[in-house]
């Protein structure tokens, strides 16, 4: 009996201590990072992520590709698995505002904010928080009791508002985490706007959300580009890593700078055999041959920067 609760308050997360105090309190340390052999918070392990360390991460914000029950689905569960899906593997969706509602009803208005942990759409706090006591939005696992309220409903219609009515352009992110989480852009309308998550799910977006996303067509490329979404290869590499996002294994795995460039080569069938004139640093490098084809340099190149894709 003692031995099995000495264990338990062992393997129980305790405040992280790798990151200023003053600023971030109460934040557990319930992530480990491997080569470094020090446990983190979820903010610390975005940190060392970003150096490409492998970090074994906390098993809340796993994706979940699976909605309430899959038996025996209508053809609108359908349509929502396929789009929980695709969403959760970091392809572009497109959310139509005036189709959004709350979790109690309500429409979307500007007062509407979007978590950026669980993906759920909600008019108030008050009505986050009934997420959180449902566990259905789980990112208040990073957090000792101590903490306040905490909350990442972040993506605020009023901001997307703000910028389209002032002439910003399509593209233009108006979100306010990291690409760890969901980014939010601005379309060509007012009535709606881009999402793309990464690998950070505290949860899945409720059906009211749900109904009113579209994947967007033809944006294959712009989910491979999307370094912070979930790798779902099955290699012996990423295997070995765990649970990670495709930016820590994309030095090893493959599979990525293959698919941008047989999608180039398939999308560009005439371009990709016109001479390269840009005068990049690689191009102009000598690394390829000084006249070379856009096919040739389509990986490296800044050129492919500028292609449309």
């Amino acid at each position: 009996m003692f031995r099995f609760l000495g264990k338990l308050i062992k393997r129980t997360p305790k405040e992280c201590l790798q990151h200023d105090h003053t600023k971030f309190p109460n934040i557990l340390a319930n992530e480990y990072c491997q080569s470094c052999d020090q446990s983190l918070c979820y903010m610390c392990g975005n940190d060392h992520m970003s150096q490409h360390h492998p970090v074994k991460i906390n098993h809340h914000s796993y994706a979940n590709m699976n909605i309430q029950n899959n038996e025996d689905l209508n053809e609108k569960d359908k349509l929502n698995l396929e789009t929980l899906r695709a969403f959760n593997t970091g392809s572009l969706i497109q959310l139509d505002i005036n189709k959004l509602k709350c979790i109690c009803g309500k429409p979307a208005d500007e007062n509407t904010a979007i978590c950026a942990a669980c993906g759920s759409a909600t008019c108030s706090q008050k009505c986050h928080q009934e997420l959180v006591h449902q566990d259905k939005c789980k990112f208040h696992h990073n957090f000792t009791e101590k903490a306040n309220v905490v909350s990442l409903r972040s993506i605020l219609l009023k901001n997307a508002y703000f910028l389209f009515d002032k002439g910003y352009a399509q593209g233009t992110v108006f979100s306010r985490t990291s690409q760890n989480f969901i980014s939010a852009f601005l379309t060509t309308q007012r009535s709606s706007i881009f999402l793309q998550r990464g690998f950070r799910q505290y949860g899945n977006p409720e059906i009211q959300t749900l109904n009113a996303m579209d994947i967007v067509n033809g944006a294959d490329l712009d989910k491979e580009v999307h370094l912070m979404r979930v790798c779902q290869c099955k290699c012996t590499h990423c295997k070995n890593l765990g649970y990670h996002p495709m930016h820590v294994c994309q030095l090893v795995c493959k599979s990525r700078d293959l698919y941008i460039y047989r999608s180039y080569a398939q999308e560009n069938p005439v371009e990709k055999q016109q001479t390269c004139g840009c005068q990049c640093k690689f191009c102009s490098s000598g690394l390829t041959v000084l006249q070379h084809k856009k096919i040739d340099c389509c990986l490296k190149c800044e050129f492919k920067q500028k292609v449309d894709f």
